[in-house]
């Protein structure tokens, strides 16, 4: 009985949450307790964490994208941000949160939640944090404009791999691709491109979320798709177009 109430009760959490919205005909950033939030968390859900390097280096939510509020280009980073998906939202304590959480709103979202108390909270809660490696930012290689024009002209099929470095999605999208790469090697070329580093190339080929991914075959868009995909699906999708 005890775990049948708790697991009522789970689902009650849940379900109030996400019909906040629809009971009040409006969108409206919901402040939302560390319970809640935890919850949520198990949904298909896109966690940002927009408190600074430095405060993330302390410690982190698991699969939270880091996107630091004082960065110059912080609301065309915010952009990117896939719609369609519940966007939660969290830093130190709430404040840089709330704000980034209603300009979510403003860029088109309709489900946008803000951790009440922030990764303090979180804290006090006891629930569970990461401190690793993974958020570390590695070098990013540039493409000329050349390189690219000849890549795209000395191949058939060319796969278009649209990411930030920051974008937790983008990195689990990444050894998907290496595999595909791998796998189709003699049929296809793969190019990564980092929006953050390519603006002109997102801008060209109208890449509004990341990940995105757009198939090309002489130079004439086949396919795109935009946010995680599974491989089998990537994979018949591919086979499917080189045949």
């Amino acid at each position: 009985m005890k775990l049948l109430s708790s697991f009522v009760n789970t689902c009650i959490i849940v379900m109030t949450a996400f019909s906040i919205i629809a009971c009040n005909g409006q969108y409206d950033v919901q402040n939302t307790s560390p319970e809640s939030f935890q919850m949520l968390l198990k949904e298909d859900v896109i966690l940002l964490d927009v408190r600074t390097p430095n405060e993330i280096a302390q410690g982190f939510i698991a699969d939270a994208s880091p996107l630091d509020y004082y960065d110059a280009d912080f609301k065309r980073k915010l952009g990117l941000i896939q719609k369609g998906k519940p966007v939660l939202v969290y830093c130190k304590s709430g404040g840089r949160s709330s704000s980034a959480a209603n300009l979510l709103l403003e860029l088109g979202h309709k489900e946008v939640y803000n951790l009440s108390g922030g990764y303090m909270g979180w804290l006090k809660n006891n629930y569970p944090v990461e401190k690793s490696s993974n958020q570390t930012i590695r070098e990013v290689q540039s493409i000329s404009q050349e390189d690219f024009t000849k890549r795209l002209e000395d191949n058939a099929y060319v796969l278009l791999d649209f990411h930030t470095q920051w974008c937790v999605p983008c990195r689990k999208l990444e050894p998907i691709i290496q595999k595909i790469e791998l796998e189709f090697s003699d049929e296809i070329e793969v190019i990564r491109i980092d929006v953050d580093v390519h603006k002109d190339l997102s801008e060209r080929y109208q890449v509004s979320s990341i990940p995105t991914l757009v198939f090309i075959s002489n130079s004439r868009e086949l396919w795109r798709n935009s946010g995680f995909i599974d491989e089998d699906f990537l994979r018949s999708k591919i086979k499917d177009m080189t045949q």
